[in-house]
């Protein structure tokens, strides 16, 4: 005699030897028959579509239905029921896969590929910023950027699991790992949101990452910069942005290059124009000064006397091209003259203006 109340197998419409794949085919039939949605809040509708739903709970769980077995007093075929069961459940996924093909068939390769489970999908680009300034983006070479990506979850090897390995049966779906909803006045099975279409669920989360398999972390990253390189140029690095999930490929981290003024160095085409100053001293008797160029500081001497606003070109120093060739580095030297001079320092440019060769006033003392 049944349980008052709780005839699972007549919810059905089933025998108690009923195999699995039996049940679910009936609950599937039954459950969009009498979907909410269909009957537009019906609550009749509405407490069968419940009563389905625990029917199939308990009879496709076969510890569950051998209890419901004994509680119910089904003695006859017990056996039968049990063996039925075993064997079917070796059998899940082939039935599964099988009902899934068919399907398959029906609807298109996406819904076939879908409901084998949740699909592996790629995790998102990570956009960042590298700063440099004009002679670090001629010289180019290793640089760092710092990013906020997910990152697969150690604690739970990225599954979300509290306790890995202890998966399951999604309450939602019931295991199917599909749930029915109306689309266009239809009743259609969709992908259960809860377990993403795999008809299991872990029991409790990771407390490291909440559960979604992922965290967040602040990570510094390698970024090689090509020489020559110029503002607004993006390195795309395939593999260092955001993880993916279920397996998936991890996004691209993709490098904007933002040029920062050089306090003496600007670019011409492949050109660099280097501004240098010197003293007096160095004017009037020539000496050396130290150029910055993309390959190094370089000792460059000055002629004496040189005119003011005198130019030097460093050939092949420049910023490196496409074929090979590199362009040239010009040094402008500058003569810089202190706002203030002291009476010592005056008593000595008198001196200097006094002597042969000099002019003052346009003539010569």
């Amino acid at each position: 005699m049944a349980e008052p109340g709780k005839d699972h197998y007549h919810e059905l419409g089933l025998q108690p030897d009923a195999s699995v794949d039996e049940i679910r085919s009936a609950y599937r039939r039954l459950a969009k028959k009498y979907h909410p949605d269909r009957h537009h809040g019906d609550p009749k509708a509405t407490e069968r579509f419940q009563r389905i739903g625990e029917a199939y709970r308990v009879l496709s769980d076969r510890g569950r239905r051998m209890e419901y077995h004994r509680r119910a007093g089904i003695r006859i075929q017990w056996r039968a029921a049990e063996t039925a069961t075993r064997r079917a459940a070796k059998k899940k996924t082939a039935v599964r896969f099988a009902d899934v093909l068919k399907r398959a068939l029906k609807t298109g390769l996406g819904t076939f590929a879908r409901d084998l489970g949740a699909q592996p999908a790629a995790g998102g680009d990570v956009n960042a910023e590298l700063s440099l300034d004009t002679l670090e983006l001629a010289t180019g070479g290793e640089h760092t950027v710092v990013v906020q990506r997910s990152q697969p979850c150690r604690v739970c090897g990225g599954t979300g699991a509290g306790r890995p390995g202890r998966d399951g049966e999604c309450a939602r779906c019931l295991g199917l790992g599909e749930i029915p909803t109306s689309r266009g006045g239809k009743t259609v099975f969709v992908p259960c949101p809860d377990c993403g279409g795999t008809g299991a669920v872990s029991h409790g989360r990771c407390s490291a990452c909440d559960g979604r398999g992922a965290v967040v972390t602040r990570v510094e990253v390698p970024v090689t910069v090509p020489p020559g390189s110029r503002g607004g140029h993006v390195i795309v690095l395939a593999g260092k942005g955001h993880a993916g999930t279920h397996g998936g490929k991890h996004g691209a981290l993709r490098v904007r290059l933002v040029e920062v003024e050089h306090p003496a160095v600007r670019r011409d085409g492949d050109n660099l124009e280097v501004a240098v100053e010197v003293d007096v001293l160095q004017a009037f008797a020539g000496g050396e000064v130290s150029v910055p160029t993309p390959d190094g500081v370089h000792r460059l001497t000055l002629d004496p006397g040189a005119p003011a606003g005198r130019s030097y070109r460093l050939r092949g120093r420049g910023v490196s091209r496409r074929n090979g060739f590199r362009g040239d580095v010009i040094v402008r030297v500058r003569t810089r003259i202190r706002e203030r001079i002291d009476r010592d320092a005056r008593e000595l440019l008198r001196k200097l203006a006094s002597l042969p060769g000099w002019k003052v006033d346009g003539e010569d003392t």
